[in-house]
């Protein structure tokens, strides 16, 4: 089966279940890249050191690029600018601080956020969260190109398919 849906697609159904949080500005997507505007003042549980590094940088400019699809899992590379200056560092120190919001928006086990060399990486578990809804159902392929989500699932024989 094949499944396609535009990043602008996936942000209304998104968000018709949980508004997108507070600090996330904007969202686009070109290409296979998403490009984010973050407000890193307005992270919650933030520590006092870094509120007062985010009212000198402001806003944070993220991109986020889809490098493939293996195992059930998507990955992402994510590079940052502030006021045109790189802030990778600033990214990498926050993996804790962002892994603790996915937590808490019930994320925690399908996005990981790994520390990089130089910048964060995002790793999305997709094959886990469709088993952790369905069953009989195997993601083969995920893409994002032209800002459109593209997939290829498996649909097992009659009687083991389960949709909630």
């Amino acid at each position: 089966m094949q499944l396609t849906v535009t990043v602008a697609e996936a942000l209304s159904l998104a968000a018709a279940k949980q508004p997108l949080p507070p600090f996330v500005r904007s969202v686009d997507a070109e290409g296979s890249t998403l490009r984010l505007r973050v407000d890193i003042s307005r992270l919650p549980d933030a520590p006092s050191a870094l509120r007062f590094v985010a009212a000198a940088v402001g806003t944070v400019d993220v991109v986020v690029r889809f490098t493939g699809y293996a195992d059930g899992v998507a990955t992402l590379a994510v590079t940052s600018q502030a006021r045109g200056l790189p802030v990778h560092t600033l990214l990498n120190a926050l993996t804790d601080t962002a892994t603790a919001q996915l937590r808490r928006r019930g994320l925690g086990d399908v996005v990981e956020i790994r520390r990089g060399a130089s910048e964060p990486t995002v790793a999305v578990h997709v094959q886990r969260a469709v088993e952790a809804r369905t069953a009989g159902l195997v993601v083969t392929a995920v893409d994002l190109r032209d800002a459109t989500v593209h997939a290829t699932v498996a649909v097992g024989p009659p009687g083991t398919v389960r949709l909630p």
